[in-house]
């Protein structure tokens, strides 16, 4: 009987190293199948998932980028829209605007003068008699302009016949205002007739008194007079005050008037 036991006798496949090769490449072997049959399949599972879940989110980033870009567009066309709308409805309310302007104004000067009224239209609000505090209540601060003297009060108007109004008053007495000047641009008869004024004034008090060449004086009803010379402004006054150079010219119609009246007599 042959002893096993004997390192010389055993085979080669009964050599440890052997036995431990085999070992190794059967847990190699058995590995390899374990990675080619759980591991790898799991792994590419998992990176398809991976792949499919980040192709997910790209596609749902893009539609997303996508419906802003449209929707942003769509909001500029809209704003774009809107604001083309609004700036016609501004420039349609900007024509009318100037068509009652142009109305307002042609309203104006047609009419100066109301019938019953001693005042220009649009002016009546300060009157002869008032206190000249009356000004600072009916125009705006930035219009008025003092005298340093304190004996008138001008005013700056926005019409299409006057550009200012002079309310002269007595520093000493009442603050009363004794008489009104309203005057008209030197150019104004780019805008209207020769004589428009003195035919507006006319039409309004009827025949006024000359007292002598371009002078012209109307009395109205309520105790108050109107002086013009030839120009285009004129003064309402109180009864009794005579505005500036207005003095000789009077005592000169006074004298001619009573040297008619002397004549008229002796016939």
């Amino acid at each position: 009987m042959e002893d096993s036991t004997n390192p010389e006798r055993r085979g080669f496949s009964d050599h440890p190293v052997y036995v431990a090769g085999v070992a190794v490449a059967g847990t190699i072997a058995l590995s390899i199948g374990v990675y080619k049959e759980v591991v790898l399949p799991a792994q590419l599972a998992a990176s398809e998932f991976k792949i499919s879940e980040l192709s997910r989110q790209l596609t749902q980033e893009t539609e997303k980028r996508e419906l802003l870009i449209n929707s942003s567009a769509k909001e500029k066309a809209e704003l774009s829209s809107a604001l083309n709308a609004a700036s016609g409805e501004l420039q349609a309310t900007k024509t009318k605007l100037d068509a009652v302007n142009r109305e307002l104004e042609a309203a104006k000067l047609g009419a100066l003068f109301v019938e019953g009224l001693s005042y220009p239209v649009a002016f009546d609000r300060v009157k002869v008699g008032q206190s000249i505090s009356e000004v600072k209540n009916a125009y705006p601060s930035s219009q008025i302009e003092e005298d340093e003297d304190e004996s008138f009060v001008s005013v700056k108007v926005d019409h299409p016949f006057f550009y200012n109004i002079t309310y002269y008053y007595n520093y000493s007495n009442s603050h009363n205002i004794s008489h009104i000047l309203y005057m008209a641009p030197y150019n104004i008869e780019d805008k209207v007739p020769a004589g428009y004024l003195q035919d507006s004034l006319r039409r309004a008090f009827g025949e006024p008194v000359e007292m002598e060449d371009g002078k012209y004086v109307w009395r109205l009803k309520n105790e108050l007079f109107i002086f013009k010379d030839a120009g285009n402004s004129f003064v309402v006054a109180a009864n009794g005050v005579v505005p500036g150079s207005w003095g000789r010219v009077i005592e000169r119609f006074a004298k001619k008037v009573k040297e008619e009246r002397v004549t008229s007599s002796a016939k």
